[in-house]
């Protein structure tokens, strides 16, 4: 069985699946852009937190000079920030992970839309083609008969 389709038809079908295959690949640049920046943003995270620890370290040594209660007492402030330092990078590497998981999560169902709007489309496409069916044949007698 073969279908003839008109050229006007065939071009609206190459143009509607250019258009779901460019959507489709603009929704995944976008996903790994929000990777990329969720990765940036966790690596200038721990560049500053280290700058800050050194800048700490450097107070510290000066520090020395005076007395040992004072060393004392910047030890514990310092390992207090240390200590939220790493509390804050345990919450901001779960807020990381819960939005890759989100977006994943996004992906899959922006995927299974796309399946879905395809079969759509694809189903359209065949009742397009079966209803024509008869109007085609129709103009192939006349033109055989006339």
């Amino acid at each position: 069985m073969v279908i003839e389709l008109s050229l006007d038809t065939w071009v609206s079908l190459a143009a509607l699946a250019a258009a779901l295959i460019t959507m489709y690949g603009m929704l995944r640049r976008g996903a790994r852009n929000d990777m990329k920046a969720f990765r940036a943003e966790f690596t200038g995270d721990i560049t500053e937190l280290r700058t800050e620890v050194k800048g700490d370290i450097t107070e510290l040594r000066a520090g020395t000079e005076g007395s040992i209660a004072r060393l004392e007492g910047a030890i514990e402030h310092l390992d207090q920030r240390t200590t939220r330092i790493e509390e804050n990078i345990i919450e901001f590497r779960s807020e990381v992970k819960a939005d890759i998981t989100r977006l994943e999560e996004n992906i899959v169902e922006l995927r299974a839309e796309i399946k879905a709007d395809i079969t759509r489309l694809d189903d359209r496409v065949y009742a397009l083609a079966v209803g024509l069916k008869p109007l085609v044949e129709r103009s192939e007698q006349a033109a055989t008969a006339g």
